[in-house]
């Protein structure tokens, strides 16, 4: 007869009374309403959200690139997965960035090179890498070849 069904995601029955109660129309047409309004809201955040993080893989991508001097692909799933995983523990865009920095002063010109990449650095080892100081550049002597030392 005159039932109502209304599929309702992560709200009680108790709190789609009370929401009926203090509506000034009280009408069903007004609650549903309001229902899709708010999972429109959900679904533009979820897709906003989507694209930050991938906003931020590229970023990261391109940073690693430009600083240590590589060519990978922003765009590349095994790349993103790393950086992903980061984000979901809480990592930000500067955590990835100093670690990028830190591990480039560290290991270019010696056999780590080649580990400059993104399932080394944003791997299972990215905490370690971010508490890691930023080495201290040598300060090398020049010598003056006129004078002999």
């Amino acid at each position: 007869p005159n039932r109502i069904y209304i599929s309702v995601v992560n709200r009680s029955i108790e709190s789609l009374k009370e929401d009926l109660k203090k509506s000034k129309s009280g009408t069903e047409n007004s609650l549903v309403q309001e229902l899709k309004n708010v999972q429109g809201i959900k679904t533009d955040n979820i897709n906003t959200d989507k694209n930050n993080i991938m906003s931020i893989c590229s970023e990261v991508i391109q940073y690693l690139n430009q600083v240590a001097g590589k060519k990978y692909k922003p765009d590349t799933p095994s790349h993103q997965k790393y950086i992903k995983a980061r984000l979901k523990e809480g990592y930000k865009l500067d955590d990835f960035k100093y670690v990028v920095d830190v591990m480039t002063a560290k290991w270019t010109g010696t056999d780590f090179q080649q580990y400059l990449q993104p399932q080394t650095l944003f791997g299972n080892k990215f905490d370690n890498y971010l508490n890691q100081q930023m080495p201290k550049q040598q300060n090398v002597q020049k010598q003056d070849e006129r004078l002999g030392f």
